[in-house]
């Protein structure tokens, strides 16, 4: 956050997601940057009342990635596995999965 955002908004870290949450619906903040799936479970809670997600979603680079680990010569393994992400991709099983378990879509993009 320092390294991209410092120069347009002040920057406070905080230790939990619900110290967050609480700044943020008692107007202390104007918006908080965290995992979209965090946010969206919060949002499901009566104390989060007039707060929603908005804006586009991060992922890469310093907001990291989600990856399986594979031993280097599982090389079939893998192929079944990019295979099977690709398939779920084009038909929309991801998003619909994600979209049911953690109510934002979290479908890899580019």
């Amino acid at each position: 956050m320092e390294t991209y955002f410092k120069d347009g908004v002040d920057i406070r870290p905080y230790k939990t997601t619900e110290e967050h949450n609480f700044d943020l619906v008692s107007g202390r903040l104007d918006a908080v940057l965290a995992n979209a799936t965090v946010l969206a479970a919060a949002l499901e809670k009566p104390d989060m009342q007039g707060a929603k997600l908005s804006g586009p979603l991060f992922s890469g680079g310093v907001f990291g990635v989600i990856a399986v680990g594979l031993r280097k010569e599982d090389t079939a393994l893998k192929a079944q596995f990019d295979e099977a992400i690709k398939d779920a991709l084009a038909d929309g099983v991801i998003k619909e999965l994600s979209l049911k378990w953690f109510k934002v879509d979290v479908s890899p993009r580019g």
